[in-house]
């Protein structure tokens, strides 16, 4: 017998949950594995499936040279069964071929597969086309939350399937389209940035998400042009990146608008919920109408039964009527934390457009919000961010 892992279970869980995430919990073959490297500067664990990977780094766990791979699930549960506080031990058969995991009076045997065995997702170092840099975790964060629900789901288009994110200057801009609706969202940043472009898989942003924290610690970020690799903390993320060209984002953002009204998030929310009650569920379309300080939402279904919901809203234009499916609607307003919102349109054939309103109040220390035209870094400037969302009407 071969000791291997001996530790308290508050330091062993956390990270296996970090990087499980990937694995296929359903699969017995070795993509539902975890891989544990136990080496000299700690413990490594890693998981991988064809597109990505993720690793994370324990090195409090130091010591001798030993790797085995073994059920990622069945191993999770097992150590989510303990408390916190109890010391787990992890012992090898001599032939490598059984794990043990002690724990009080508790053991438990899983069948374990070689690490060679185990599939790495390696990322070509090479100097001249890679770009590297680094930002604040929340503000990267923030991007990919703004953006994310807006990524296509196994569109026949396959590089809708991803977000994209297109890199000049001084502007990270990250895009995500499903061709009903664009999620749109930038930042400024002081430091010069390289000049590139890659669209990340709708998984490997699931998990940033999950993983990267709020705070200002860096993120950094390393692109090629077959992957990209995410460092942060004791963890590394490498995904494949999705091969084909991005769409022509910008076009599709309309400039210029000749009807506007700002309404309350949550109160628009509920209505657009009410509405829902009564609705044809082949078109799951409402009815925007607009008069002096009114909005009113009108569904209608297929047995003629309709329903008539009215709010409070800034606006003194001319009436306008324009249609539009609930889901995408609620999509951005699910997705801010605004407490206003503006919505623009041109004309009932032209996609409107959704934005925050909160940044127009807040103080100048407080300001984030960046205009899409501003490309050079101004140190006048406390803007840091813009948001936006495009979508398109319906006929109703």
């Amino acid at each position: 017998m071969i000791s291997f892992i001996q530790t308290e279970n508050k330091l062993l869980l956390p990270f296996l949950q970090k990087v499980i995430g990937v694995a296929d919990q359903k699969a017995m073959t070795i993509f539902g594995n975890v891989l544990l490297e136990q080496h000299g500067n700690g413990l490594r664990l890693s998981c991988i499936d064809d597109t990505m990977q993720i690793s994370a780094n324990i090195p409090q766990l130091q010591g001798g040279d030993i790797a085995i791979t073994t059920n990622a699930k069945k191993l999770l549960t097992i150590l989510k069964s303990f408390n916190n506080d109890d010391n787990v031990n992890l012992k090898l058969a001599d032939n490598h071929k059984k794990i043990f995991i002690n724990c009080n009076k508790s053991r438990f045997q899983l069948q374990t597969l070689p690490p060679e065995d185990f599939p790495t997702l390696e990322f070509e170092e090479d100097a001249e086309e890679e770009f590297s840099f680094s930002i604040p975790k929340r503000d990267f964060k923030h991007l990919l939350k703004q953006t994310q629900y807006a990524i296509a789901q196994n569109d026949i288009r396959y590089y809708l399937n991803g977000l994209h994110l297109d890199i000049t200057s001084h502007k990270i801009v990250a895009v995500a389209t499903n061709g009903h609706c664009l999620a749109y969202a930038a930042m400024l940043f002081e430091n010069e940035l390289p000049t590139t472009c890659a669209t990340i898989p709708k998984k490997a942003v699931t998990e940033l998400i999950k993983l990267v924290n709020d705070s200002n610690d860096l993120i950094t970020i390393t692109i090629n042009k077959s992957a990209v690799k995410f460092e942060f903390d004791d963890i590394i993320l490498i995904s494949k990146v999705i091969d084909g060209k991005y769409p022509e984002y910008k076009s599709v953002i309309p400039e210029n608008f000749n009807i506007a009204f700002k309404v309350n998030r949550l109160e628009l929310i509920k209505a657009i919920n009410q509405s829902a009650l009564v609705i044809d569920k082949n078109s799951n379309g409402v009815q925007f109408s607009l008069t002096e300080n009114n909005l009113q939402l009108l569904t209608q279904n297929h047995e003629n039964e309709d329903c008539e919901i009215n709010i409070p809203i800034e606006y003194n234009g001319e009436p306008f009527t324009i249609g539009f499916n609930i889901s995408y609607v609620l999509e951005k307003l699910n997705n801010t934390t605004d407490d206003e919102v503006i919505l623009r349109f041109r004309d009932v054939e032209l996609p409107g457009m959704i934005s925050g309103y909160s940044y127009r109040n807040a103080s100048e220390s407080d300001l984030r919000i960046l205009p899409i035209e501003q490309d050079t870094f101004d140190e006048t400037l406390l803007i840091k961010d813009y948001e936006k969302y495009v979508v398109m009407p319906m006929r109703i």
